[in-house]
């Protein structure tokens, strides 16, 4: 169980492990009983997925590059492909960009082994990425994730960092490219959750 402080100060329950729980009826979100409970477990990560690329408003044939392979990156992935987008993944591991691969990516790079913004030019054909998201709490992936942005594209922060250490932003570059840094953490909308459910129902 943990708490999140609501704007009133209050400390709210969030979490819990009971095997029952009473919430108010507009919490409740009610899963078909032919939905595996391991994909029902889904609905939340995947809502907040679901917000994240919305607000990254990616549009068809538009070049993502998701930095990070972990299940956060592997639904990203898939959802990027649904509108779709011409998908890049950058991981270090290597079962990871299997299973990026698997999951619908067009190509899983590393990104340590080459220069990463390089590689996102070749594959993009000089276009870069429209948008960049990190998945990861790695420091050094948020100079490569600015390097890869195409004009006028945006970099979503999605991971929590920690330690959360200041990263350098060229100012110049927010301004000459008009390039937009966007934040998103946790999905609370009743709509996005939904339409996860939606997904899994339909998958």
């Amino acid at each position: 169980v943990y708490k999140r402080q609501r704007e009133d100060g209050v400390m709210n329950m969030v979490g819990y492990l009971a095997e029952y729980v009473s919430v108010d009826k507009n919490r409740v979100v009610v899963v078909d009983k032919k939905v595996p409970f391991a994909h029902a477990a889904l609905t939340e990560p995947l809502a907040c997925c679901l917000h994240s690329v919305t607000k990254a408003d990616i549009k068809i044939g538009d070049v993502v590059v998701i930095i990070g392979a972990g299940i956060m990156g592997l639904l990203h992935t898939q959802l990027a492909k649904k509108r779709g987008a011409y998908v890049i993944v950058a991981e270090l591991d290597s079962a990871r960009r299997e299973k990026a691969l698997a999951c619908g990516a067009d190509l899983a790079f590393e990104p340590t082994a080459e220069d990463a913004a390089a590689y996102v030019q070749k594959a993009s054909k000089g276009r870069g990425a429209q948008v960049v998201f990190n998945t990861t709490a790695v420091h050094a992936a948020w100079e490569q994730a600015f390097a890869m942005l195409a004009p006028f594209g945006k970099v979503v922060a999605y991971s929590s960092q920690h330690p959360d250490v200041p990263v350098p932003v060229s100012m110049g570059q927010v301004h000459s490219s008009q390039i937009e840094i966007v934040g998103t953490v946790s999905s609370n909308q009743q709509d996005m959750y939904m339409a996860a459910l939606s997904l899994i129902h339909i998958s």
